[in-house]
C-alpha cells in the first residue's frame, strides 16, 4: 500500500495539520507501507512559493523530512530538487523531453524546485 502527496502539504493551514495527516497515514498504512510526497521547495525558491494566494504552510525538504520523521515514519529517500517548480513555463513538455529529463539527475539541480520524499511505516516485529 502507498499513499501519494502531491503539493499538497503547502496548502494545509499549520503544522498541527500536517501532523495530523501523518498520523493518521501512519495509522492506515500497513507495515512497511510507503509514504510519496512531493512538494515544492521553499528552500530553492522562497520567492515563487508565495506567489499564490493559497499557499500557507511553508516547507523545505528537510523541514518535511523532520515532520516524517516525528510521525514515525522512516525517510527512505529525499531528493531535494528534482521535477520543476512549476509546469506553468515556456518550455515545451512533450512526453520525450519529460522522459529525458526524469532520465538524467544531473538537470534536476538546474531545473528543480519541488522535492521528493519517501518514507516507509517501519515494520512492528
Amino acid at each position: 500500500m502507498c499513499v501519494l502527496a502531491a503539493t499538497f502539504f503547502e496548502h494545509l493551514p499549520d503544522r498541527q495539520a500536517m501532523d495530523d495527516v501523518l498520523k493518521e497515514a501512519l495509522r492506515v498504512l500497513k507495515p512497511n507501507g510507503r509514504y510519496v510526497a512531493m512538494q515544492r521547495n521553499i528552500h530553492y525558491e522562497p520567492g515563487k512559493y508565495w506567489d499564490y494566494y493559497d499557499r500557507v504552510l511553508p516547507l523545505s525538504h528537510l523541514s518535511c523530512k523532520e515532520a516524517f520523521e516525528k510521525a514515525g515514519f522512516m525517510v527512505e529517500e529525499l531528493i531535494p530538487k528534482f521535477v520543476p517548480f512549476s509546469t506553468s513555463s515556456r518550455l515545451p513538455q512533450w512526453p520525450i523531453l519529460v522522459r529525458l529529463y526524469l532520465a538524467f539527475p544531473p538537470i534536476w539541480n538546474l531545473l528543480g524546485g519541488q522535492f521528493v520524499l519517501i518514507a516507509r511505516k517501519i515494520a512492528n516485529d
